[in-house]
């Protein structure tokens, strides 16, 4: 997660979503009747459903979908909260333009087009500032297993110390650190709580690092997912569980990459999916599996691409179809039985 996102405040950060989102509409709507003729105007609804957000944002209430974004696309959610912040400013210049027009008693269309030029510079220059921040933020992490290390670390959202403070969760030189909003680094149990209160995540750091094994909750306190870590680094096994507590997937990481075999697990606990990673690098035979335990396909990987035989069979057993892989191509052709 990028530092500017993690040291924002929830209820800043709602706000600048909710603004950002309407800003978005805004220029959808501004543009749209260039491409298709409308036969009504979009913006009065929209503002009646902006105004809304607004103050259930204003309130720490709004929606959350604005956290499911952050998780699920960062980056976006990155440049959507800095058109939020363009669009308080775009406020403050078209006061001051207002201001202007009815000082000189001129309500011609300079104003406004002075007033549309500077709002436009104002959304290009937060959007080029975040652009940056995200690419200094992404140079400082160039060792092995980066991206497993900024996906893991998107999952400490909303981290806080044991005293209740907020804190910052980033990648820094392949490794996940947890600092305070001075960048010191924190140390203890550290919690992420759900809206209602209940614990979502739960870790322990030394030095601003998460060691051992952090855990995921959902909100009925059953647990969702384990990861370890030694040193900030993936180290170690990973396990997710459904809300009925069976165990649905489990993999290893070693040094911050995927490392060994990774499973996924049918209701009834058969396997469903089998592969192998190497240093990060899927390698060796995939098989998938009927749910009765019978073998479905089966392809061979090396160095991430598919080579050698490829097979699929009937859920009796019986082959199905196969095939030949070089290169990550077919060769010949598939051989259907």
């Amino acid at each position: 997660m990028y530092h500017f996102i993690a040291i924002m405040s929830p209820r800043r950060r709602k706000l600048l979503f909710t603004a950002g989102a309407y800003t978005v509409w805004c220029w959808f709507c501004l543009f749209l009747p260039f491409i298709i003729p409308l036969p009504f105007s979009l913006s009065v609804p929209s503002l009646v459903v902006f105004l809304g957000f607004l103050i259930a944002a204003a309130f720490n209430k709004a929606p959350a979908a604005e956290e499911r974004f952050l998780f699920s696309y960062p980056r976006a959610a990155a440049y959507l909260l800095a058109l939020g912040e363009a669009f308080y400013w775009c406020i403050l210049l078209w006061i001051v333009v207002v201001i202007l027009i009815i000082a000189t008693g001129n309500a011609g269309s300079a104003g406004a087009i002075g007033g549309f030029i500077a709002s436009l510079a104002a959304n290009v220059f937060f959007l080029a500032k975040t652009h940056f921040a995200i690419r200094r933020e992404g140079n400082s992490s160039e060792t092995v297993g980066v991206a497993e290390v900024e996906d893991a670390a998107r999952l400490f959202f909303n981290m806080k110390s044991e005293q209740g403070e907020n804190l910052v969760c980033a990648s820094e030189h392949g490794r996940i650190i947890f600092t305070d909003k001075d960048f010191k680094p924190a140390a203890g149990i550290l919690q992420a709580f759900y809206p209602g209160g209940q614990v979502l995540c739960k870790a322990y750091a030394a030095d601003g690092v998460p060691n051992g094994v952090a855990q995921w909750f959902y909100e009925n306190g059953a647990v969702k997912a384990e990861r370890s870590f030694a040193d900030g680094v993936l180290n170690g096994a990973v396990k997710m569980y459904g809300a009925d507590g069976r165990i649905f997937r489990e993999f290893n990481y070693k040094n911050g990459v995927k490392d060994g075999t990774d499973k996924e697990y049918y209701e009834n606990g058969t396997v469903k999916t089998e592969r192998n990673f190497v240093n990060g690098v899927l390698n060796g035979i995939v098989r998938a599996y009927y749910e009765n335990g019978q073998l479905f396909r089966e392809f061979n990987y090396k160095k991430g691409v598919k080579n050698g035989a490829a097979r699929e069979y009937y859920p009796d057993g019986q082959l199905s179809k196969e095939a030949e892989y070089i290169g990550g191509k077919i060769y010949g052709k598939a051989r259907k039985r």
